[in-house]
């Protein structure tokens, strides 16, 4: 069927000059249809737990506060080489190849501004650039009618 139709002319019954219309209105009627609730609606009844099962608790057998106490260790975990513990060369040396390559701050921060003063350079390229080139004939031609 044409759409095209002279000013002033009305669309056949059933069709709409605003076709985005109908979708943006069925999606907000089911958006508040999802808030709905019927009629006899209860809230559920849930039975948790009165204490978490890890709780620790005191000598006096309550938590501290009401909080959940932590767990003592006897030795503080050692961080310093975690991923030792997976016992894979290809990790290992891959963490030796990424500290041998880590950078300094100071000459990450240096290669940043260096890289940012290269897209000024390459950037400049797309920007009109004013001139003052004279080409030499008019450039007499200046010098001689300054004369006296």
């Amino acid at each position: 069927m044409d759409m095209t139709r002279p000013h002033g002319a009305r669309l056949p019954v059933g069709m709409t000059s605003r076709p985005h219309v109908v979708p943006i209105v069925a999606a907000g009627l089911l958006l508040l249809a999802g808030c709905a609730v019927g009629p006899n609606f209860h809230v559920p009844t849930v039975s948790t737990p009165v204490a978490w099962v890890g709780a620790v608790t005191n000598a006096g057998g309550s938590t501290a506060g009401g909080a959940l106490a932590s767990v003592p260790v006897p030795t503080p975990a050692v961080l310093t080489n975690w991923w030792a513990g997976f016992k894979d060369p290809t990790l290992n040396a891959l963490i030796v190849r990424a500290v041998d390559a880590n950078l300094d701050l100071k000459q990450a921060n240096s290669r940043v501004r260096q890289a940012r003063a290269q897209r000024g350079v390459v950037a400049g390229s797309y920007w009109p650039a004013r001139t003052s080139r004279v080409p030499i004939a008019a450039a007499g031609r200046a010098v001689r009618a300054l004369r006296p």
